[in-house]
Order: structure tokens, then sequence, then C-alpha cells
């Protein structure tokens, strides 16, 4: 019985150690991608206004996103190394807007949350 027990917690922590070895991977995988930040974002209305809300952002290389926990609607929009500017879909309620660079041929340059 107790050799038992010392084998299954050999076996929990083999197991323990690949699911650390795993998500390790995974973050070195993510490294091109900047981490989300929940911070006072400041945000405009289409004619130019600032806003300061509570948003969440998130970006790579080549995509933009944002979302905050409102019901105004708001929705990001990046600047493209080609200068265009490419636009996510306008929501609401802390769902996330993504605008993709790669939708016209180019990688990111900027990108901000934009109240519609």
């Amino acid at each position: 019985m107790k050799h038992a027990f010392v084998g299954a917690l050999a076996a929990a922590t083999v197991a323990a150690s690949g699911l650390l070895l795993t998500a390790g991977s995974a973050q070195a995988q993510s490294s091109g991608t900047q981490p989300s930040q929940v911070a006072d974002m400041v945000v405009y209305t289409q004619d130019g206004q600032r806003i300061t809300g509570i948003c969440e952002r998130w970006q790579d290389i080549n995509t933009f996103g944002v979302r905050c926990n409102t019901a105004k609607t708001y929705y990001a929009q990046a600047k493209c190394r080609n200068g265009r500017t490419v636009n996510g879909v306008y929501t609401n309620s802390n769902r996330w807007s993504y605008a993709y660079c790669t939708s016209v041929g180019s990688s990111l340059k900027s990108g901000e949350g934009k109240w519609a």
C-alpha cells in the first residue's frame, strides 16, 4: 500500500513537471505577443474627443485588439506599416475587437481603441 502511494506521488510529480514544461513551451512560442494589460486607456470618439475608460489591450506583430468593460460601443483601430488603417468590429460589453494588418498585406505599426 505504501509503495502504491509513493508510485502515485511520483507519477503526479512527473505529470505536473510535464504540465509545467508544456506551459513554458507555450510561453516561449508566444514571445512575439505583448501581454494583455488592464489599465486606463485613452480612446477617442468619432469626432476626436478623448475619453478614458477601463480597457484591456492586446497586440502582436500583425494585430491590435481591445476590449472595454462598458456598454458603450468601441472598436480597435490599427495603423499598419504600409500606411493603411484597418478597423476591428464595433462591439461592447467586454468583448474583443481586433484590427488585422494582415488583411491589407502588412504588419502592425501602432493601435488604439476608439469609441464608436
